[in-house]
């Protein structure tokens, strides 16, 4: 879709849509790589851009200089199924700011997506704290979940998956797709969205147990291991998952998600270099129950 826009003595052409325009595409990832020093190009290329990644666009003279993102978005809360839109990607040329096309792209964004789901959410960093509740938008408080380690005295039965084999990333994502939720708050049938992450920033976390017929997404930095997801078609033991992961150099676990069973780790409230923000009181619920979104379903 395209429509054009008068902003403060400009034009501009909405953009929706455009991920099969060459030229489009490119020019919305060289914004993508000069404000957050990343692409989608090989995740396209890859084909793991599908519908559920809609930005939403103004180009001057031809050139993308400002950007919203849908993500559609389906969890599993608390046993229930819900569906939302995380909005991402938000992006303005350094030339073209101050002219409130951030404003004109959220307040678009709101007026076609508000009431259509349950949740409208994104997370924003400390410069911008103060605008988004000017859209009705509410900070809502997470929770992280840790606990410190034991070991286990057995062989871990976990081998890196290499994410440049074709055939391997195909079994991943039949894994992804049919595992069941470890989590209280669980991201649901939104694959390409975990494969942004284990094809890129995560390529090297990524673990296989034949034993348990289980991945994870995890790493281990200076002694704390981070769990970013389990992906497993049945239900598992965490704690003693946990334990096989551990070296006997890792002390502590940090969860990327809150478990559907919290025994054994201490919860506190996250602290992050971003905020939660949801619209309107939806979000509640997340701080009352002490949850948290999980980290491979950030966009």
């Amino acid at each position: 879709m395209r429509m054009d826009l008068s902003i403060a003595g400009q034009q501009f052409s909405l953009l929706e849509n455009f991920k099969d325009d060459t030229r489009l595409r490119a020019s919305f990832n060289a914004l993508t790589h000069q404000t957050f020093e990343f692409d989608f190009e090989q995740w396209y290329q890859d084909g793991y851009w599908g519908e559920g990644y809609q930005p939403w666009a103004l180009a001057h003279d031809g050139r993308i200089v400002a950007n919203i993102s849908v993500n559609l978005m389906h969890f599993d809360v608390l046993g229930e199924p819900r569906r939302g839109i995380q909005l991402g990607t938000v992006m303005v040329a350094p030339e073209y700011r101050g002219q409130g096309l951030s404003r004109v792209l959220l307040e678009r964004v709101l007026d076609r997506w508000q009431g259509q789901c349950e949740l409208v959410y994104l997370f924003a960093n400390d410069t911008v704290l103060d605008y988004y509740p000017k859209f009705g938008f509410a900070r809502v408080l997470e929770h992280e979940y840790s606990a410190s380690l034991t070991p286990a005295d057995r062989p871990c039965s976990f081998n890196r998956v290499d994410m440049d084999d074709l055939l391997e990333r195909q079994r991943f994502i039949s894994a992804v797709d049919s595992a069941v939720p470890v989590a209280r708050l669980a991201m649901r049938s939104n694959p390409d969205q975990t494969m942004f992450y284990c094809t890129s920033f995560f390529k090297d976390c990524v673990h296989y147990s034949p034993a348990l017929q289980a991945y994870v997404v995890m790493e281990i930095v200076d002694g704390v291991m981070t769990l970013y997801e389990v992906f497993a078609r049945r239900a598992l033991d965490l704690q003693a998952l946990i334990a096989e992961l551990s070296t006997p150099q890792t002390t502590r676990v940090v969860l990327g998600f809150a478990p559907l069973d919290s025994s054994g780790f201490e919860v506190q409230p996250l602290v992050s270099d971003d905020s939660l923000f949801v619209l309107g009181q939806a979000g509640q619920f997340i701080e009352d129950a002490r949850l948290m979104f999980p980290l491979l379903s950030h966009a």
